[in-house]
């Protein structure tokens, strides 16, 4: 499997991310910077209109749980009503 090194937005964290993940999430990550945080029904919605071939929800949602685990986004909540933001 190939991997890559990513580096956090802050800046302050650098994992070893799996290529697949790293190029599908990048941009619901940037959005959850951008906005501050996000619920996955929002986040879906706005990643499904700037992507063409987008990710299914369930999918995209297992990223941002692998994003979790690494310390890079935050979640709190459960189910639908999840919160994503950035690690502090």
């Amino acid at each position: 499997m190939l991997f890559v090194w990513f580096l956090c937005m802050t800046g302050r964290k650098s994992v070893v991310l799996d290529a697949r993940v790293l190029t599908a999430s990048y941009l619901p990550n940037k959005m959850v910077h951008r906005e501050g945080e996000m619920q996955i029904g929002d986040l879906y919605d706005k990643y499904q209109g700037k992507v063409d071939d987008s990710k299914s929800r369930r999918t995209l949602l297992r990223y941002l749980k692998k994003m979790d685990s690494y310390d890079i986004l935050e979640s709190e909540g459960a189910t639908s009503s999840t919160t994503y933001k950035l690690a502090e």
